[in-house]
C-alpha cells in the first residue's frame, strides 16, 4: 500500500518539454536587460565625438541602471504577489524594457538622447530587478530538483553573454575617431559626426525592435505555470517574503552568501567602463572591446559549468562551493 501511494505521489510531477523553450525565451530577455544596459560604455569615444557627451554622462547611463535597480527592490515583492510570474516577468519585465528602449529612439539629439538614455537605463534597472526576483522561479516551477541549478546558471551566464555583442560588436559597427585623429578636446568634425550619429542608430533601432518582438512573443505564449509541478518541492508553498528577508538578516551564512553574490557585481561593472579606464593608454574602442569579450566568455563558460557540476553532485552544495572557492 505504501509503495501505491508512493508510486500515485510520483505521477503527480511531470517535468515538460516546454520547459527549455519557457528557459530559451526568458534567457534571451535576460541578455537584452544586460545589452541594452552595456550600450555605451564600449562605444563612449564615439559617444563623445558624436553628441558631445562627457565622460561622466556616459558613465551615468550605467550608473542610473544601478540606482534604478536598488530602488526597485522594495517594490518588487509587492508586484509579483499582486501579478503572478507571468505578468511580472512579461509585462513588468520585458514590457518595461521595450519601453525604454523605444524611448530611447525619440530624437538622435545630443541632449535630448542623454535624457532619453538615462530614462532608457532607469528602465531597464527596473526590469532588471523583475529578473533577479523571478529568476529562481523559472527554476522551481518547470524544472525538476536535479536541473535546477544548472537552469539558474544558464539564466544568469546568459545574461552575463548580453554584454557581449556591445563589446565585441558595437566598436566595430560605430567609428572610432581615433582612427580619424580628431583631438577630443578640439572642434569635432561635421562629418565625423553625422557619421557616428548614423551608426549609432542603427544600434539603438535595432535594439528596440528586438525586444519588442520578444515582448510580443512573450505576450502570445508564456505560461505562468506547467499543469503539473516537476516535483513536490515545486508545489509546497513558498516562505513569507518579509520572514525570508529577516532569516537571511538574522543568519550570518545567509549574509555571507550575499555578499558573495554582490561581488558578481564589481567586475561586471568594470567591463562596462573599460574603454574609458584604458583608452587613456592608448587602447581603442575594438581592443579594450576584446578585453571585455574576453573577461565575459571565460565567465559564461565558468557559470554553466559550475551550474552544472552543482547538480551532478546534488547533496553536496557547501562541498562544490569550497571546492569553486
Amino acid at each position: 500500500q505504501i509503495y501505491r501511494m508512493q508510486e500515485s505521489s510520483q505521477s503527480e510531477f511531470r517535468a515538460y518539454p516546454v520547459r527549455w523553450y519557457i528557459l530559451g525565451l526568458y534567457s534571451l530577455f535576460a541578455s537584452c536587460q544586460a545589452c541594452v544596459f552595456n550600450t555605451w560604455g564600449p562605444i563612449a569615444q564615439s559617444a563623445k565625438a558624436g553628441f558631445g557627451w562627457s565622460d561622466a554622462e556616459i558613465a551615468w547611463t550605467g550608473n542610473i541602471q544601478i540606482v534604478a535597480s536598488m530602488v526597485s527592490v522594495p517594490l518588487m515583492y509587492p508586484v509579483f504577489q499582486k501579478f503572478g510570474f507571468r505578468r511580472t516577468t512579461v509585462y513588468f519585465g520585458a514590457g518595461v524594457l521595450a519601453l525604454g528602449a523605444a524611448v530611447r529612439c525619440i530624437s538622435l539629439d545630443g541632449e535630448i538622447l542623454m535624457v532619453t538614455s538615462l530614462l532608457c537605463n532607469a528602465l531597464d534597472g527596473w526590469s532588471s530587478i523583475m529578473i533577479e526576483a523571478s529568476l529562481t522561479v523559472v527554476s522551481v516551477r518547470w524544472f525538476p530538483a536535479g536541473e535546477r541549478t544548472t537552469a539558474t546558471g544558464l539564466i544568469i551566464a546568459t545574461q552575463m553573454a548580453g554584454l557581449i555583442p556591445p563589446s565585441l560588436l558595437f566598436p566595430r559597427i560605430v567609428t572610432d575617431p581615433g582612427s580619424w585623429g580628431v583631438n577630443q578636446t578640439g572642434s569635432h568634425n561635421e562629418t565625423l559626426q553625422d557619421l557616428i550619429v548614423s551608426e549609432v542608430s542603427y544600434i539603438i533601432y535595432a535594439e528596440a525592435i528586438m525586444i519588442t518582438v520578444l515582448f510580443v512573443i512573450m505576450i502570445l505564449y508564456f505560461p505562468d505555470s506547467p499543469p503539473s509541478p516537476p516535483s513536490a518541492t515545486a508545489a509546497s508553498k513558498r516562505q513569507d517574503f518579509f520572514k525570508g528577508i529577516r532569516t537571511i538578516l538574522t543568519k550570518p551564512k545567509n549574509l555571507v552568501a550575499g555578499l558573495a553574490f554582490a561581488s558578481i557585481t564589481v567586475p561586471m561593472m568594470w567591463i562596462t567602463v573599460v574603454n574609458q579606464n584604458l583608452e587613456p593608454l592608448g587602447l581603442s574602442q575594438i581592443e579594450t572591446g576584446y578585453i571585455g569579450t574576453a573577461i565575459i566568455g571565460i565567465s559564461f563558460f565558468l557559470n554553466i559549468m559550475n551550474s552544472r557540476m552543482a547538480d551532478m553532485f546534488y547533496g553536496h552544495l557547501k562541498t562544490v562551493i569550497c571546492a569553486f572557492l
